[in-house]
């Protein structure tokens, strides 16, 4: 009896381990495909369905005409339109892939600005009103 309840706690251990694992690593949804779009997990490329999931580090392969999105968790989106084999990126690889707006955004800035210095303005003058006279 021993025997089977440590063996059935090896089993348990190994079991979760390996969840745990595959929980670890980030997971990309296929949200939208066209055309001729496959994916490896570690073997042979199988046709890929929308609503699948794939991990960091499968590879995607798309052929001419094909295209692929793919969303992550934290709402990053991942296109796809170039034929070949892509692999698919961490959540931060998304984001980073994303392109950049450039920086600040200077129009902003400006309105902020103005907003402060009309503001201010605005205070200012209202503590250099002169006094009422003061009737004797």
């Amino acid at each position: 009896m021993n025997k089977s309840l440590i063996a059935l706690a090896f089993a348990t251990i190994a079991t979760c381990g390996t969840a745990f694992a595959a929980e670890d690593r980030d997971v990309a949804t296929v949200v939208m495909r066209d055309g001729s779009v496959t994916a490896s997990v570690g073997g042979d490329f199988n046709s890929v369905a929308q609503g699948q999931e794939l991990h960091e580090g499968d590879r995607l392969m798309l052929v001419d005409g094909a295209t692929a999105t793919l969303r992550y968790d934290n709402d990053c989106r991942i296109h796809f339109d170039k034929p070949g084999v892509h692999t698919v990126p961490d959540r931060d690889g998304c984001l980073a892939l994303l392109p950049q707006s450039g920086g600040t955004d200077w129009a902003g800035v400006g309105k902020i600005a103005g907003g402060v210095a009309i503001t201010a303005a605005l205070l200012n003058a209202m503590d250099t009103v002169p006094p009422p006279p003061v009737s004797r």
